[in-house]
């Protein structure tokens, strides 16, 4: 049995731009916090955990605690939830992704996963906005872990939990950002990007070898994850 994890901003749901802007304005409405660096590959940990934990730890020189970890939570799905009512055009699927996902329930070879960044519940939602229909699948979060190497990790174990498998005979992470090649180069996990353009030379640079602009083309897409290899090491230069 083969086992493909999925992110979800950038990879199956075009909700890049609305999730940053949402993720800055809750931390200005809760906590009066602005001015917040928004080159998010530049912070230690890229999850809305630990992006959130360093940006208290910059501007009020502390960790967050557990009720303001709620309290950002609570707001920035407000805000996501009135974007989602004023913009929806905001929270598109990657083209495909949603085909490809119920085609994909029909591979006898392959189960499927998601190993997101964001907390858990604002994943849920823009999957549903985007039109997204998962079935019970392995699913690890930043509510599991402000480190995203563990939250593969554990994604990883939920699946062979769920599945009822010892041993993937091979995994393919599918993302979109350097921060998933640098995991998958250190975890060595084959990785498929979801990019075109200037992105797609991006992280060609940073290691990444296979990619696909969306998932309009299924067949394609079956190809490149047989096809995907773990990335060079990450480099910025």
């Amino acid at each position: 049995m083969k086992l493909v994890i999925f992110d979800v901003d950038g990879t199956l749901t075009r909700t890049v731009e609305v999730d940053s802007a949402c993720f800055v304005q809750a931390f200005a409405d809760e906590f009066k916090i602005t001015g917040i660096d928004t080159d998010w590959a530049g912070y230690e940990n890229y999850t809305d955990s630990g992006i959130a934990d360093e940006i208290f730890r910059q501007k009020l020189g502390r960790a967050l605690s557990p009720e303001e970890h709620v309290k950002l939570i609570d707001r920035f799905l407000f805000l996501l939830g009135k974007s989602a009512k004023t913009s929806p055009e905001l929270f598109g699927e990657i083209p495909g992704a949603n085909k490809a996902l119920r085609l994909l329930e029909k591979e006898p070879d392959w189960k499927k996963a998601i190993a997101t960044g964001c907390w858990l519940d604002s994943a849920l939602f823009k999957l549903e906005k985007a039109g997204i229909r998962l079935k019970e699948i392995p699913v690890a979060s930043a509510d599991d872990s402000m480190i995203r190497e563990k939250i593969v990790r554990l994604c990883r174990k939920r699946a062979r939990s769920l599945y009822r498998v010892r041993h993937f005979r091979r995994l393919v992470y599918v993302g979109d950002g350097i921060w998933d090649v640098r995991i998958c180069a250190r975890l060595k996990i084959p990785f498929l990007a979801v990019a075109d353009g200037e992105r797609r030379k991006m992280l060609s640079r940073a290691g990444a070898a296979h990619f696909l602009p969306d998932f309009s083309d299924y067949e394609l897409f079956l190809r490149k994850l047989e096809e995907a290899v773990v990335p060079a090491p990450y480099s910025d230069q």
